[in-house]
């Protein structure tokens, strides 16, 4: 039995040896490799992309290409016309809160639930608003006596969605709102559309009230939001208020007709511009209705799906690295100061050069860290093809390794 084995098992080997022997060391065979490999990094950079958590130090990245673009253009973004804003940063009401074991505690601030209740009911009358979206939380524990009249209107009311939290709202009504961290990244670096089945605030809103989302493969689950809308004040350059105070700006001065005009066929944003819902961003700190509105804008124009142009300008310089990598570089006829500048060039270098020209071209911001792993061990395979060739015979096989 030995014997029969034996001839199988080399041959076996050198078959093993002879396509290695050709990825690795024959120029058509390097073509293929790079290729092959290249697709497998693409794979790769696909996955990364559409998982909730940045393990890539995408954030620190971002935050320098920031710098450079405030540097050509300061410009905080324009609030499209059909949305309405309501800040209920300022407009808050004291109540009970008890610890966990029900003992009374204190009191604590929190939404102002008669003055929210007073402008849905102003806007129940006539519906002529496109969509409410209410980044609020309404804690259980946290009870006050407009609750009663606040979650009942909240419930018949149409187009209108919450912050997924409590259970005095019907459950057709809430939607996730929070985004995933992780031991390297804490901040809000990647925005989940959609999590574990779950659709997110303004997925479920895109969806139900505002034209619907496309199917597809190409939707991205989670990305990198371009925050394209970050306001840093209360008014833009003009003097014009980004948002309105939900008592000074509007219930004390606007009457319920002006009030219901002034929402007609908007997408009306409800929520803390202002006080404690901030967010720690590439952009710096961000309150977090601006987020959703961001996110409401990359649904709107499509920004969440794969980018085919993106990934072709992706896979084109990871197979020109691999085949540097393979054919051991190119040599250029350069005059020395080129030569010189070009010596500190390595893939790192080129692979942040491509995120920067996707993130300004495309406005997706691609997995730095697969990229970076899987051409390294390109890099070692290539630089040891030989040993591993020879590894793959182990010396019981007879391969020329010569002719390579």
């Amino acid at each position: 039995m030995a014997n029969v084995v034996q001839p199988v098992f080399s041959r076996t080997r050198r078959r093993i040896a002879s396509i290695l022997g050709w990825l690795l060391c024959d120029k058509a065979g390097i073509i293929v490799n790079s290729v092959l490999f290249s697709f497998l990094i693409i794979v790769a950079v696909c996955v990364a992309d559409d998982s909730p958590q940045s393990v890539g130090g995408e954030e620190g990245t971002l935050k320098y290409m920031n710098l450079v673009s405030r540097i050509f253009e300061n410009n905080d973004g324009t609030i499209p016309d059909d949305y309405l804003l309501i800040n209920i940063g300022y407009d808050r009401m004291l109540t009970d809160i008890s610890d966990e074991m029900g003992v009374p505690a204190g009191n604590i601030d929190i939404t102002d639930r008669f003055k929210l209740n007073r402008l849905l009911e102003v806007l129940a009358d006539d519906p002529g608003y496109k969509g409410i979206i209410l980044d609020i939380a309404f804690d259980d524990a946290l009870e006050t006596e407009s609750d009663s009249a606040l979650f009942t209107r909240i419930n018949s009311m149409p187009r209108i969605l919450v912050s997924q939290e409590g259970s005095r709202i019907d459950s057709a009504k809430m939607a996730m709102s929070s985004y995933a961290v992780s031991m390297l990244e804490s901040n809000m670096v990647k925005f989940p559309f959609v999590h574990k089945g779950e659709e997110s605030l303004v997925t479920k809103y895109k969806r139900m009230y505002s034209g619907g989302t496309k199917d597809s493969w190409r939707n991205m689950d989670c990305m990198i939001l371009p925050l394209d809308i970050h306001p840093s004040g209360s008014y833009d350059d003009s003097g014009e208020k980004y948002f309105y105070n939900l008592g000074t700006d509007l219930l004390d001065v606007y009457d319920e007709n002006d009030i219901r005009e002034l929402a007609r066929d908007k997408t009306i944003i409800i929520g803390d511009f202002t006080v404690s819902d901030f967010h720690d961003t590439y952009q710096g700190s961000m309150a977090g209705p601006y987020i959703l509105l961001n996110a409401l804008e990359v649904l709107r124009h499509e920004k969440n799906r794969v980018g085919y142009w993106s990934l072709a300008l992706s896979f084109v310089v990871y197979m020109l690295i691999c085949l540097w990598l393979g054919f051991g570089g190119f040599r250029l006829n350069l005059p020395s100061f080129w030569r010189f500048c070009l010596s500190g060039v390595n893939y790192s270098l080129i692979l942040v050069i491509l995120s920067a020209m996707q993130w300004w071209l495309f406005g997706q911001f691609h997995d730095q860290l697969f990229p970076g792993i899987l051409i390294t061990c390109f890099y070692f395979i290539c630089t040891y093809r030989l040993r591993i060739i020879s590894f793959s015979c182990q010396n019981r096989c007879e391969f020329n390794l010569k002719k390579y």
